[in-house]
């Protein structure tokens, strides 16, 4: 999700403290979504955490602004999504650190298999645009690094 002066990913620290890198919030379609707005609703919820609930019928009549697909080279079937929505067109997501982190927690404690050691810590942030300089793009991911450059190339300049 975005809006005019930046966009939300998610922080993930590593092992080690210097160690951090930015993700987007999409994910790999999986056969039982039956179709991409599925895929898309899953995958924001799982990395989300559920903190920000909506569902399938939420999103009749959102304008897709912006779209990312990764699809199988030799079905064409899509393996992975990433959809970027601006922030007026889905009113009843309002973004919250808060919110996610405490979703977060909940969920790690709730797990007895947890082993915290193996989970990095997660947060959600708001990159402005006008940060989007060397020091955070070189923490990009992969996806939201070839995503970043589709969607806003005129915003690094």
């Amino acid at each position: 999700m975005y809006d005019d002066n930046g966009f939300w990913v998610v922080k993930e620290r590593g092992m080690k403290p210097e160690e951090w890198m930015y993700s987007d919030c999409g994910g790999r379609y999986e056969f039982a979504d039956c179709d991409i707005v599925n895929t898309i609703v899953r995958e924001f919820q799982e990395e989300t955490y559920y903190a920000f609930p909506f569902s399938v019928r939420d999103l009749e009549g959102v304008k897709i602004r912006r779209e990312y697909i990764i699809r199988d080279q030799e079905t064409g079937n899509p393996t992975y999504l990433a959809m970027l929505v601006h922030a007026d067109d889905v009113p009843f997501i309002k973004m919250d650190p808060k919110a996610f982190e405490s979703k977060r927690q909940k969920c790690l404690e709730s797990n007895e298999h947890n082993v915290s050691a193996y989970f990095p810590s997660f947060e959600l942030v708001f990159l402005p645009f006008k940060e989007v300089q060397e020091v955070h793009f070189k923490h990009f991911g992969y996806r939201l690094r070839q995503i970043y450059f589709k969607w806003f190339p005129t915003k690094t300049q």
